[in-house]
Order: C-alpha cells, then structure tokens, then sequence
C-alpha cells in the first residue's frame, strides 16, 4: 500500500542513506576483523592509514543510520499530521453542516412565529371589532 510516509520515504536522500548504512556496515565489519590483524602486521605501510579510513566510514554509517531513523519518524509525523488535518476538516464539514441545519431550523421557527403573531394580530384585531361592535 502507497502511502504518503512511505512516498516521503521514496527519496534519493533515503537511497543514499541507505546506501551510506551499508558502507558503514561493512566497515564496521572490517574495523572489527583489523582488530584480529596480528600486531606484526599492522606495521605494514598503510595500514595505520586504512585503519583510520574504515574507522572513518564505520562512524559515518552510525550517523547515517541515525540520520535515516530521524528521516523515518519526521515522515512518520508528517503522515500523523496529514491524518490529523484531515480528520479535523472533515469534523469542521460535519460541524458547518450541522450549523447551516439549524440556522435553517430557526429560520423556520422565525416564520412559523411570524404567521402565529400575525393570525394572533388578526383575531386580536377581530375581538376588537366585536367588542366595539
């Protein structure tokens, strides 16, 4: 199911978190197998400077995985707030429609009191007569 969340979430900016995720996850992997590298190896020319390189990318994949997770819950709010306009506009819609029923209501019990005062006028006026008759 598509929704508005899951097409905030469709983003190029996700693609490349996830993809960022991934590197850092394989580079977590290999900070931990360098620290089986027996120490006579270590001394290799350059090693020191991969070391620092797959440590760099390792935290770079923890900050895209808490950048992604950020990403997900604004999506998640966004979605939440959608719903929750909506639900609200159609509870004012309801609410109008219930108003415009009973202004029409009282318009209606206007009229009807406006015809009962004037035959109450008419017969008033008609005692009147009689009595001065």
């Amino acid at each position: 199911v598509d929704t508005k969340e899951e097409s905030l979430l469709a983003d190029p900016l996700m693609d490349a978190l996830d993809a960022a995720v991934k590197i850092g996850t394989d580079a977590a992997r290999a900070v931990a197998a360098i620290k089986s590298v027996p120490t006579c190896k270590q001394s290799y020319p350059g090693f020191k400077l991969f070391r620092e390189a797959v440590t760099t990318e390792a935290e770079r994949g923890k900050e895209a995985v808490r950048l992604r997770r950020e990403l997900r819950e604004a999506a998640q709010s966004v979605e939440k707030a959608r719903l929750q306009d909506q639900s609200l506009r159609e509870t004012l819609g309801e609410a109008q429609r219930s108003r415009d029923t009973a202004q029409g209501g009282i318009e209606r019990a206007k009229l009807e009191m406006s015809e009962v005062d004037a035959w109450l006028q008419a017969h008033a006026e008609a005692a009147e007569k009689e009595e001065d008759g």
